[in-house]
């Protein structure tokens, strides 16, 4: 793991400013790897590639970066882990090849030599961002894994390609505008990240997953460096292309041949990924899929293996207590910390340089913290994230499904109906008789929670009533200039009427949210504290698997994740595991009022907003004396904009 930056470009006046440059920017994703800084340039062809290394495979200066290939043609400089590496040297060395080091980089450089650029790429099991440079044939290749799970942004010019594993490094390149895009921040608002391509800045941009990109880079006849600005990205790896195939290959064996295969797969992803030459420990917060991980990973030890978590003193918050049962059952051995509103406090204010661009899923600061309670011990730790998109977990795909089977004439009166009784009151009124259903029993901030429900009722079609369960600031917009809300979504063109309302949900959460939300987070939070994390579920193989399966293994009308709940009871019992999801989240609502309240005033200061000019102060001050007044919980839309101000006030 590392981070990696640099350019392709002839605005330098000499060579030592190219590498000064190159340097600087590197420098600013020490973070990422501390263990080793390098630069590699040549300033006759424009181009500079800086390495910062985390060594977690081949610990010795032959695992350094930039690295040469074999035939000194190619240069690379390379962010992520390709699992299958032995294997790959294995078939590799049938064409005689040589190796220095048992870094998987030498393997990669070698793979593109071997075989080019797309063949290679179809043969990587991992996660990987990379910038290849091709000496011979004078282009640029930038690569990124299937599913996203290491970033790569970058920022093309009419004479400069610039590119980086993280935003900050791009503002050390001279001469560069970094204007906002109002776009981009709309739909910060609306889903509380923002979605690839596209970044807080104009004309900068993620690089997509599943796809590289190709930049000729010749002199013209007065020597000047001439980039096709015409660029040509290329998937080579689609998510629509795989579910729609599968759709044509559907799994029609039993319900335990699919349990057995998804075990099979992913027992060898988590084998694969407990390779490393360094320490390697879990985050187990409780649930299914972290649980269900650790076990596999404590299956494979001959030692305990370490795990972590994080609690919270609230108890509708708290998971520790079950993630602390379930590592004893399975011998682990088990750190927790609880948190308190110190903890929270000090991880706030650090946000704005661990995340770039604005980003706005409150988890952030647990997952912050379980990150740099691992670092202590361990340099790579395994995660149980993609469980829920891949089998159907989170709990809009059932809420959703209920209300789809709704008429909608029905939904319209019930919507009306919810409508005419506040929020406040609807609390009220959980507190004394509600939350004596079945159906509404354990529920958090019920009044604003009926409310959504409310308006997801009025959804005329799937496809809105989808939109309306994922946003956050939807008709009302908090943005000056009458910068609209509706219209910056993310794309649902993908969406069939082949599929299932739940599937379709699950493949946009897969290509979105997962990416550019879970994902982030994980490598953000991760990487602030030199470390690795790992992500077994997202091994390729198994996401092509699972969307191979009816939906009827994966949700029931009780719940998702059947195939991964029937798998965990060969590992524990199910009275450990079996209950109510909880997201990974931290109480908001109340710090903001109370311990928070003096730092969201000076951010949400009416003048203060009025001169940064990008936020309508009127709706923003009217939501923020609702919280406060306990009229309205609008913590969800108040973070986002909280994150948003602080970020600017790093970012002036």
């Amino acid at each position: 793991m590392c981070g990696i930056a640099g350019s392709i470009s002839d605005s330098f006046s000499s060579s030592e400013e190219m590498v000064n440059v190159c340097r600087t920017m590197t420098n600013s994703l020490e973070h990422r790897g501390p263990d080793n800084c390098s630069i590699w340039h040549d300033y006759s062809n424009g181009i500079s590639l800086g390495h910062q290394r985390l060594s977690i495979l081949d610990l010795s200066e032959n695992g350094h970066q930039p690295m040469h290939s074999k035939s000194n043609r190619y240069v690379i400089v390379y962010n992520g882990e390709i699992y299958n590496h032995s294997a790959l040297r294995n078939e590799i060395s049938n064409e005689n090849n040589f190796w220095i080091g048992t870094s998987d980089t030498e393997t990669l450089l070698a793979a593109i030599e071997l075989w080019g650029i797309e063949e290679a790429l179809s043969k990587l099991v991992g996660m990987f961002a990379f910038v290849l440079w091709d000496k011979v044939d004078r282009k640029v290749f930038l690569a990124r894994d299937r599913m996203g799970e290491k970033p790569l942004y970058y920022r093309l010019t009419s004479n400069s390609l610039i590119f980086a594993s993280e935003l900050k490094s791009l503002k050390y390149f001279p001469s560069l505008n970094h204007e906002i895009n109002l776009d981009a921040l709309s739909m910060l608002f609306r889903y509380a990240y923002i979605p690839s391509p596209y970044t807080i800045y104009n004309e900068t941009y993620k690089l997509p997953q599943g796809t590289y990109l190709v930049l000729d880079a010749h002199k013209s006849s007065d020597g000047k460096l001439s980039l096709n600005t015409q660029k040509t990205i290329t998937p080579y790896w689609s998510l629509n292309e795989k579910v729609r195939s599968a759709r044509l290959k559907m799994h029609d064996g039993s319900f335990v041949e699919a349990r057995d295969n998804t075990r099979n797969l992913l027992e060898d992803s988590v084998k694969m990924q407990m390779i490393s030459d360094v320490p390697i420990g879990s985050f187990l917060s409780g649930g299914i899929d972290s649980s269900i991980i650790t076990a596999i990973m404590q299956s494979f030890s001959t030692s305990p293996i370490k795990t972590y978590s994080i609690g919270f003193q609230e108890s509708e918050y708290d998971e520790a207590i079950y993630s602390k049962k379930i590592a004893k059952y399975l011998g682990t051995d088990h750190t927790e910390l609880y948190l308190s509103e110190r903890d929270i406090i000090e991880t706030i204010t650090k946000l704005p340089s661990v995340f770039d661009e604005p980003f706005a899923d409150s988890s952030q600061i647990p997952t912050y913290l379980v990150s740099s309670l691992a670092a202590s011990e361990v340099k790579v730790a395994l995660t149980g994230d993609g469980g829920d998109e891949l089998f159907g977990g989170y709990n809009r795909y059932i809420y959703g499904q209920r209300i789809a089977n709704i008429p909608y004439f029905m939904r319209a009166i019930s919507s009306k109906m919810i409508k005419s009784v506040s929020p406040a009151t609807w609390q009220t009124l959980y507190k004394f008789f509600l939350s004596r259903i079945p159906v509404f029993r354990d529920q958090t901030n019920f009044g604003d929670k009926f409310h959504k429900l409310a308006q997801a009722m009025e959804a005329c079609t799937r496809k809105d009533l989808y939109r309306i369960l994922i946003s956050n600031w939807r008709k009302t917009s908090p943005l000056s200039k009458n910068h609209h809300i509706e219209g910056h979504e993310i794309n649902l063109d993908d969406w069939s009427d082949d599929f299932d309302f739940q599937q379709n949900m699950m493949n946009s959460d897969l290509k979105n949210y997962l990416p550019d939300d879970i994902l982030v987070k994980i490598d953000r939070t991760a990487m602030s504290h030199s470390l690795e994390g790992r992500v077994p579920f997202l091994d390729h193989r198994l996401v092509e698997y699972s969307l191979r399966l009816p939906l009827s293994m994966k949700i029931n009308k009780k719940g998702g994740k059947l195939i991964l709940k029937s798998l965990l009871k060969d590992y524990m019992p199910e009275n450990l595991f079996e209950r109510k999801k909880r997201g990974f989240a931290i109480p908001i609502e109340s710090l903001i009022r109370g311990p928070l309240r003096d730092w969201s005033e000076n951010l949400l200061d009416k003048k203060r907003i009025i001169d940064e000019g990008y936020l309508d102060e009127n709706i923003i001050r009217s939501r923020w004396e609702e919280h406060l007044s306990g009229a309205r919980n609008w913590q969800y839309q108040l973070w986002i904009v909280l994150m948003f101000q602080s970020w600017l006030e790093e970012n002036k």
